[in-house]
C-alpha cells in the first residue's frame, strides 16, 4: 500500500479524489491538508512515500513552500498537479518534485504517477 499526503485548497477536491483512490487503487490517503504549515506537521506523523500537491495552498505557492519541504525532507517523493502550463514555473520548481501531472488528467494516470513515483521509476 502507498501512503500518500494530499495538499489543496478545495477541501471537496481533496475528498474526492481521497474516496476514488482509496476505493480503486492499493493508495492510503493518510493525510489531507490544505497548507504548508499542516504538510510539514502531517509528514513527520505520517510518514508519507508521496505528496501530491497542488501549486497553491492557502497559505504559500510552490515557490515558497517546495524548497523548504525538500530541505526539511529530501527524501519525500513530490507529485505536483497543477493547471499550469507557463514554463518559466515549471522549470523554477523542477528541482523539487519528481513529476507533474494535469489537473485534468484521468485518476488512472495520477495513480500511473503515483505508482511510478513509489517505485522509483521516477526520481529527482
Amino acid at each position: 500500500m502507498i501512503k500518500i499526503i494530499h495538499a489543496d485548497r478545495n477541501i471537496y477536491f481533496r475528498k474526492e479524489i481521497k474516496k476514488q483512490l482509496e476505493e480503486k487503487f492499493p493508495i492510503d490517503v493518510a493525510c489531507s491538508v490544505d497548507s504548508f504549515k499542516e504538510i510539514i506537521k502531517e509528514v513527520s506523523n505520517c510518514n508519507p512515500d508521496v505528496l501530491m500537491t497542488d501549486w497553491r495552498l492557502q497559505d504559500s505557492s510552490s515557490f515558497y513552500f517546495l524548497p523548504a519541504i525538500k530541505a526539511q525532507f529530501p527524501k519525500l517523493k513530490i507529485l505536483m498537479l497543477t493547471m499550469k502550463d507557463d514554463v518559466e514555473f515549471i522549470e523554477e520548481c523542477k528541482p523539487y518534485f519528481v513529476s507533474m501531472v494535469s489537473m485534468t488528467a484521468s485518476l488512472d494516470e495520477i495513480v500511473r504517477e503515483i505508482i511510478d513515483i513509489d517505485n522509483n521509476k521516477l526520481n529527482n
